[in-house]
């Protein structure tokens, strides 16, 4: 998952080390510069339409993940910067540029904090990582902020066993990792998805045989390089 700024993606809470030969980013760097830091990904249906956005965190710093000390203030920051330096909503006709839903993706601090309800259901999803220890606080937090209409996707699925799977009631989509599934791995997620009431996102598609073979599984909707670069 950890990519340099300029070609991929810098998760929000990276559940790996950055490279060795990578600089560390230095948090009194981070607001040196002018330029708006955050990236942006579309997700297609079936179709090719454009039915969603999810919103990327970009250091100024350079090269590197963000630790989850840092992860309430990327969730922030890549809100603040898309919506209001950046415009995203604003800045050009919806017939122009169509986003969709925008997804943001969230730690368990995050989750925890009032940062999460400015991430309001108008606005999009949130996106809930692969780190979310699933416990009877977190299940209380969603369970809450879903009846007050929040919307949820369960991000970077790759195992049926997956504890996040619990959350189900209240998430609205899957999004699974293609990258090192097989056909048979890659169906067996899909309808358990499906079994569980979520739409399936297939994401890390990146190139056009993935596309189809996510297509085949059944996946509804498609993210990746393969499809368009952050």
């Amino acid at each position: 998952m950890s990519r340099c700024p300029q070609t991929g993606r810098t998760p929000v809470s990276g559940a790996s080390s950055p490279s060795s030969h990578a600089p560390s980013p230095r948090w009194e760097d981070e607001h040196l510069g002018p330029h708006v830091r955050y990236a942006s990904q579309p997700v297609i249906d079936r179709g090719g339409r454009v039915v969603a956005t999810e919103l990327l965190f970009r250091w100024n710093a350079g090269c590197g993940e963000i630790g989850p000390e840092l992860s309430a203030y990327a969730t922030a920051s890549v809100l603040s910067n898309a919506l209001i330096d950046g415009q995203l909503l604003t800045g050009a006709p919806a017939a122009e540029r169509p986003i969709g839903d925008l997804l943001v993706n969230m730690d368990s601090r995050t989750l925890m904090s009032p940062i999460a309800e400015a991430m309001t259901p108008d606005l999009g999803v949130i996106e809930l990582l692969e780190t979310l220890e699933v416990d009877e606080a977190l299940t209380r937090r969603i369970r809450e902020l879903h009846g007050r209409g929040y919307r949820f996707a369960l991000d970077d699925v790759v195992d049926l066993d997956d504890s996040r799977w619990a959350l189900a009631p209240w998430a609205q989509f899957a999004k699974i990792d293609v990258l090192g599934l097989d056909a048979d791995q890659l169906d067996a997620l899909v309808r358990k998805a499906h079994r569980l009431g979520m739409a399936v996102i297939a994401e890390k598609i990146e190139d056009g045989d993935a596309l189809e073979g996510a297509r085949r599984a059944g996946a509804d909707y498609f993210q990746g390089h393969g499809i368009a670069r952050p």
